[in-house]
């Protein structure tokens, strides 16, 4: 009887174990993107731009893209840092690093659920992202 009792309690174990792992936790999900060649933000589209010393970038709702330009020539990468909540609550994060050099616009291509919202910094690397755009709708 104890030995059945044991093993009992290993398989309830080892099926606990098991749930917690497909349950989602509260972290967000964190992606990390180098940005390819680009013209930068034009057309038709709204699009919503932050400016920092040595960096730009861009966030498009259409077609959830961010464009990074470089603006000065130290031998620096530019980030944008973007925020996704859902429902109030981190869902995703990631950053889109432009590594083309000063002058020259990155984008990366990201897929945001319709009823999440975005915020998102700007960096020259080496730096903190000190200036961030309000929350925008993704």
């Amino acid at each position: 009887m104890r030995a059945r009792r044991s093993l009992f309690v290993a398989l309830a174990s080892s099926i606990g174990a098991v749930l917690a792992l497909l349950v989602p936790g509260t972290a967000a999900a964190s992606d990390y993107n180098i940005a390819t060649a680009s013209s930068g933000p034009s057309g038709n589209y709204w699009y919503y731009c932050v400016t920092d010393t040595g960096v730009e970038g861009c966030y498009q709702p259409y077609g959830d893209l961010f464009y990074v330009r470089d603006t000065k020539a130290n031998g620096q990468s530019a980030e944008v840092r973007w925020y996704n909540n859902l429902n109030g609550s981190p869902y995703r994060q990631g950053t889109c690093r432009n590594n083309l050099g000063s002058g020259h616009w990155g984008v990366c291509d990201k897929d945001f659920r319709e009823d999440s919202t975005i915020r998102f910094g700007v960096d020259g690397v080496g730096n903190d992202a000190r200036l961030y755009s309000p929350t925008l709708y993704a």
